[in-house]
């Protein structure tokens, strides 16, 4: 088993007045991107709740029609031609769609170099060149990779896949759309709403399996069917049904590209705000890697003794797997407060 995940909101106490969390509380939607979401969800709510035929009946086992429809055009950028080989479920968020395609043996490959604050390509490379075999299923994360926030560049993208692959990158979704349009290679790809849409509580995903054949679809529709019967029956109904509204009707999946614009630039200027900060206090380190960082959290590279303070002596700061605090929570009226007590840690401590 993996490291549980501990109860956040042990880690705030409301009687210390420099109390800060750089992880949201369970139920506390002011320090999660929900708010800056919430315009497009709210107008699809809003509809559904004035909707006559909405019922509470379960959906097929292969989950809601209009929202696999739409995952799969969001993802792929596909037309229906070219969708027809595509065995497409609902999952649990993209846990389940990880955890329908698992089941097989795990061997591990390095991604991410501490020292340098960069990917490891030529030790991923190496890597597979030495230990893959015909046959074998590579796991890659396709953007905002988790936990470190560093990507592939369009370059790199296209070395791992050169083997069998050539021709020019959709600008979104690239690396995907890359592998779809241009490799002969079966994919599966397992993707995750409740962060892009503010629905944490829904916990709504997919899993696509990009086959060669309408045979092959049709099979392995038939053993998605199987295996996520015997779990869960079948998918929750709300969150599909609310983010099908919104990606269905053209100016409420608008609103939702501008949310997250608006929630994207936010964390950039975050991520900047912090990095000027640490910069003007001339806080020992290399900060320019968080920059570089993309999505809701960052790598900080602290030893665990530094994190430990920060945690415990100095600001009741919480950090998810030790290593990687959430920028959606740092505002402008924290970022200097979390700056200076980075600062005071790391020139107080003893080298490790």
């Amino acid at each position: 088993m993996g490291s549980p995940i501990p109860n956040y909101a042990n880690y705030a106490d409301p009687d210390f007045a420099g109390s800060l969390q750089l992880i949201a509380t369970s139920g506390d939607p002011i320090t999660t991107p929900c708010k800056a979401l919430d315009l497009a969800v709210s107008m699809a709510k809003q509809a559904l709740l004035s909707d006559p035929t909405a019922d509470h009946e379960h959906l097929p086992i292969l989950g809601h029609a209009g929202l696999l429809d739409s995952a799969q055009r969001l993802v792929f950028g596909a037309t229906a031609e070219e969708v027809k080989t595509i065995a497409s479920i609902q999952t649990i968020a993209g846990t389940g769609a990880n955890h329908l395609d698992s089941g097989i043996k795990r061997q591990t490959y390095p991604y991410f170099d501490k020292k340098s604050f960069t990917i490891d390509y030529n030790g991923i490379i190496s890597t597979l060149q030495l230990k893959a075999t015909e046959g074998d299923v590579v796991v890659l994360h396709g953007c905002g990779h988790n936990p470190t926030r560093h990507d592939f560049t369009k370059d790199q993208w296209k070395a791992i896949a050169n083997d069998f692959a050539t021709g020019d990158l959709a600008e979104d979704a690239w690396s995907v759309r890359h592998f779809f349009r241009n490799a002969s290679l079966e994919i599966l790809v397992a993707q995750s709403f409740p962060k892009n849409f503010g629905l944490y509580g829904e916990r709504v995903g997919a899993l696509h399996v990009v086959c060669r054949t309408e045979v092959t679809r049709l099979k392995v529709h038939n053993m998605l069917t199987r295996l996520s019967r015997a779990e869960i029956t079948t998918p929750p109904i709300n969150g599909a049904r609310t983010m099908a509204k919104v990606l269905g009707d053209k100016d409420l999946k608008q609103q939702w590209q501008n949310d997250l614009f608006h929630m994207s630039d936010r964390m950039r200027s975050m991520r900047e705000r912090l990095v000027n900060a640490l910069q003007k206090r001339q806080t020992p380190g290399s900060w320019d890697h968080i920059l570089m960082d993309i999505g809701m959290f960052s790598m900080t590279c602290l030893q665990p003794g530094r994190i430990r303070a920060l945690k415990e002596e100095y600001l009741y700061i919480f950090f998810l797997w030790e290593e990687y605090p959430r920028q959606a929570v740092l505002t402008e009226h924290n970022v200097e407060y979390v700056a200076q007590a980075f600062h005071t840690v790391i020139v107080a401590a003893k080298p490790e």
